[in-house]
């Protein structure tokens, strides 16, 4: 499914197969792991937002400023419950 496209290629195996198959010849995949840690909630409900933009197109087509727009108006409405 599209939404699932920034973590399709997840499978070490496709991967290399992927890979291979465009010719690359010495292949390797290296798991790596990170930790993100955001100042405050704002900011993490922010790159949360931004992170979204990737994956859906209405999102990414909004004009300027409208992005954050969208992400103070969720901090704003999930504040209570943090």
């Amino acid at each position: 499914p599209p939404a699932a496209a920034p973590f399709a290629l997840t499978d070490a195996g496709e991967l290399r197969a992927l890979l291979e198959g465009a010719g690359f010849t010495r292949v390797t995949i290296i798991p790596v792991e990170l930790t993100v840690r955001y100042p405050d909630f704002d900011e993490f409900v922010l790159r949360s937002v931004q992170a979204m933009a990737a994956i859906v197109p209405a999102l990414a087509a909004l004009p300027p400023g409208q992005l954050e727009a969208q992400a103070g108006g969720i901090a704003a409405a999930l504040a209570p419950l943090v």
